[in-house]
């Protein structure tokens, strides 16, 4: 009855031409991507398997498209964009407060995510590729959420018996508006808020994971997905982020019904949040503020109002290529001598909203070029949903758009596009591009 409940696609498969060579580099992709998610999921002791398997699944995928291997036609509407937004960011950087900072930030991250973006998206062309990259996801998933959840609660110990350094760094002390403590799990990325952001991407994938495990009889499969979402929901709770609550849980209700769930099966992602609410006090007690809070708009939003006032200074001073890229820059001496930005009596490294951090960062010239590109994406993606509903095939689509909007919609109170949260984004954003190929492009010659 169950599996009644949920349509049943094709499988979508690609026939296997016996190219062995070809197949170990598919599956080195494969690999690398998957353990670039994981090393993407820790702030320390990443770095060098993080860039490593970055440029291993950039480089094998580039050198597959030189060779055949994989199509690209699909890809050439998004290099035009990709070309502007790398250009303004150029100028943004050149003519920043900050120089130095902006190209070296320039050159580390941006530049590698557009580029992770095409691999992902000439890779992901083939559809039982998709199937991969969600797996890679699960795996980081876990890793993280597990390791999240044990340090929330055994940091100290852990401290006392010398295994870590500083406790503090896994679990942040916070207070309430009324001077009450409470703790909130940082995870291993050190940072509660860029940890939560991360299952706005992860969890809908687990989701589409479990629907193509559940349609197809993996069982094995479906168990490791409900556990995975279980411990990756139990740690979002603890970073106590509600704005990543709310975009995750939006993010798998919209998966949910890309891919067709019924109506009745809809109703239990709101039953499992409050079960889990109800038996989590503190989260509890988190969630209600959203209400209690109402009368006080800039006491809701954490005292962004106060903080993103102040950054009219800044946008209006430097109204075309903006301060200088990078999601620092604030914090540089010259950011920090011109601009500093605060909040609630805390400094703050950005304007904690992504469109007004676009601007003040790229200016208006390099917010359009963005503007361009993502509306590039959403709208190829959105084509490619309809013909998904009629054949489905690519199982990454539905919970990759479903994500990118969650991002962008909470993009309202967060900055995220940079650093490690934005490499998972983007690489995640190209399974879209990848649903873009023509039935003729998924073919293994």
């Amino acid at each position: 009855m169950m599996a009644d409940a949920v349509a049943s696609p094709s499988s979508g498969s690609v026939p296997n031409h016996g190219n062995t060579t070809r197949d170990r580099v598919m599956q080195g992709i494969a690999g690398c991507l998957g353990l670039m998610l994981m090393f993407c999921n820790m702030e320390n002791n990443s770095r060098v398997g993080r860039v490593a398997f970055t440029v291993a699944a950039i480089g094998l995928s580039f050198w597959s498209l030189h060779v055949g291997w994989l199509g690209g036609r699909h890809l050439r509407r998004f290099l035009p964009p990709v070309v502007v937004v790398l250009a303004a960011m150029l100028a943004s950087s050149i003519f920043s407060i900050d120089p130095g900072f902006s190209l070296n930030t320039l050159f580390r991250q941006h530049v590698w995510f557009l580029m992770l973006f095409l691999a992902v998206g000439a890779w992901s062309s083939i559809p039982r590729h998709q199937l991969h990259f969600l797996r890679g996801l699960l795996v980081a998933a876990g890793f993280a959420s597990s390791a999240g959840v044990l340090l929330y609660y055994f940091a100290h110990d852990l401290q006392r018996l010398g295994y870590i350094g500083k406790a503090s760094r896994f679990v942040y002390t916070a207070q309430d508006a009324e001077g009450g403590t409470y703790y909130r799990a940082a995870g291993l990325m050190e940072s509660y808020t860029r940890s939560a952001m991360v299952y706005i991407i992860a969890m809908p994938a687990i989701v589409a994971l479990f629907t193509d495990a559940w349609r197809k009889g993996r069982r094995i499969e479906m168990g490791a997905c409900v556990v995975v979402f279980a411990m990756a929901g139990w740690y979002l709770l603890l970073t106590k982020a509600r704005g990543a609550w709310l975009a995750t849980g939006g993010a798998c209700f919209l998966t949910m019904i890309l891919l067709r769930y019924k109506w009745w099966l809809l109703s239990v992602l709101p039953i499992l949040a409050v079960v889990a609410l109800a038996v989590l006090p503190s989260e509890r007690e988190r969630a209600l503020t959203l209400f209690r809070h109402l009368s006080d708009p800039n006491l809701v939003l954490s005292g962004r109002l106060e903080l993103w006032s102040l950054g009219y200074r800044p946008i209006a001073e430097n109204p075309l290529v903006g301060v200088g890229y990078g999601g620092n820059i604030f914090l540089t001496k010259a950011g920090i001598a011109r601009y500093e930005l605060r909040s609630v009596n805390h400094r703050q490294p950005d304007l904690h909203n992504l469109y007004l951090q676009t601007i003040a960062e790229v200016g208006i010239l390099g917010a359009v070029a963005y503007a361009w590109f993502l509306l590039l994406v959403l709208r190829c993606g959105i084509r490619a949903l309809r013909r998904e509903w009629r054949q489905p095939q690519y199982i990454g689509l539905a919970p990759a758009m479903a994500a990118m909007a969650a991002m962008l919609v909470v993009g309202v109170v967060y900055y995220m596009n940079e650093d490690h949260v934005a490499q998972i984004w983007w690489a995640t954003t190209g399974l879209i591009a990848g649903a873009c190929a023509r039935r003729k492009e998924r073919q293994v010659p």
